[in-house]
C-alpha cells in the first residue's frame, strides 16, 4: 500500500545520495563500522588477515584482483530508528493528520532501509498494558500498521499521564536497541507533559528529535467555529460545553500553544520541527535534513 509517489521516491533518493556520508553523522560510523560481529547480514569486504575466518574469503574477488578479501557482518545489536507515534483522540480527530503521518513515517523509514538501518514503529496509546509495537521489514509493513493505528473512532480519554507511562514503558524494554527516536505528535497536551515525555527518552540514552503535527483546521479554523456558538467535545476528556470562538482569541491561544512547545523543545536542546498536515511531506525532510538525521553540527 505505496503511499509515496515515484517523484517521492525518487526525491528520496536524491537525498539519501546527497546526504549519504553525513546521514545519522558519526554515530553511523560508530555503530556499523566499529561494531561488526558475527550476524548473518552482511556489511563489507576488508582485505584478508591473519586470524580472519577462511571461510569467508572472496574467492572471486581473488581470481580478478589476485588479493585475498574476507566478508563482514553486522554485529546483531545496532543503531535502529525508533518511531513513536501518539495515536491518541486528537491525532485522528482532524481527518488530514492521519495521511500526513503515514507520509512522514514511510518516508523516514525508506531513508533508513536505504543506509541499512532497523526500524521499530510504535504507537502509544491503545488501551492495553504495553504499546503496540512494530520491528519493521518493508514499507508496507509501516504504512499499514501506522495507518491502522490511526484509523479509529474511539475517543475515550487519553490524558498526557497515559502517553507519558508508554513512552518510559517504550524506553524501559527497547533501551538496548539504541538510536534516534522519532516522535510525531500534536503536542495538544501541557508543556509540563511534553517535557517529561522527552526527558524520559534522553534518560535511556536515545538521541531524541520530536515532530509537531499541526492540522490545517488548526491552522485556519472555519468561520462556523471562530465566530459561532457551538457545543464542543474534548476527544481527550469526554468533557463537553458550549463555547464562543473570537478569531482573535483564537489566534492568541493558538500561537501561545506553539510558542509553548517551541520552548519546551529548545529548553531540551532540540531543533522545531513543525509538520503541517496539508504540505508534502518530502520537502519537510529536504529542509530538515539535517535536523531529522541527527547530523553534529
Amino acid at each position: 500500500m505505496s503511499v509515496l509517489a515515484e517523484e517521492d521516491f525518487a526525491a528520496l533518493n536524491r537525498m539519501i545520495y546527497n546526504y549519504r556520508r553525513y546521514l545519522f553523522s558519526g554515530i553511523i560510523d560508530e555503530y556499523l563500522h566499529r561494531r561488526r560481529g558475527s550476524s548473518h547480514e552482511f556489511y563489507d569486504y576488508k582485505a584478508f588477515t591473519r586470524g580472519d575466518d577462511p571461510r569467508h574469503i572472496n574467492w572471486n574477488g581473488y581470481l580478478r584482483h589476485g588479493k585475498l578479501f574476507t566478508k563482514t557482518f553486522h554485529e546483531e545489536a545496532y543503531f535502529h530508528l525508533h518511531l513513536l507515534i501518539d495515536n491518541s483522540g486528537s491525532m485522528s480527530f482532524l481527518r488530514d493528520k492521519p495521511p500526513a503521518v503515514v507520509r512522514l513515517a514511510s518516508a523516514m523509514a525508506y531513508i533508513a532501509f536505504a543506509i541499512r538501518l532497523p526500524v521499530a514503529v510504535s504507537l502509544l496509546c491503545r488501551r492495553g498494558d504495553h504499546p503496540a509495537y512494530l520491528p519493521a521489514r518493508t514499507l508496507d509493513a509501516v504504512a499499514a500498521f501506522v495507518a491502522r493505528g490511526l484509523e479509529t473512532e474511539d475517543t475515550a480519554p487519553t490524558d498526557a499521564a497515559h502517553l507519558a507511562e508508554a513512552v518510559d514503558d517504550y524506553g524501559r524494554r527497547h533501551h538496548r536497541q539504541s538510536g534516534i527516536v522519532l516522535l510525531i505528535s500534536d503536542f495538544l497536551y501541557e508543556p509540563s507533559a511534553l517535557n517529561r515525555i522527552l526527558q524520559s527518552l534522553l534518560r535511556y540514552n536515545f538521541e531524541v528529535r520530536a515532530v509537531h503535527v499541526v492540522s490545517q483546521q488548526e491552522r485556519r479554523p472555519s468561520p462556523q467555529l471562530v465566530e459561532t456558538p457551538v457545543r464542543i467535545r474534548d476527544v481527550e476528556t469526554g468533557e463537553e460545553r458550549v463555547v464562543f470562538f473570537k478569531r482573535s482569541d483564537y489566534e492568541a491561544s493558538y500561537q501561545a500553544h506553539l510558542d509553548a512547545v517551541d520552548r519546551v523543545l529548545r529548553e531540551n536542546q532540540m531543533p522545531v520541527l513543525r509538520l503541517y498536515a496539508d504540505e508534502p511531506v518530502v520537502p519537510f525532510i529536504r529542509r530538515h535534513m539535517l535536523d531529522l538525521s541527527i547530523v553534529r553540527h
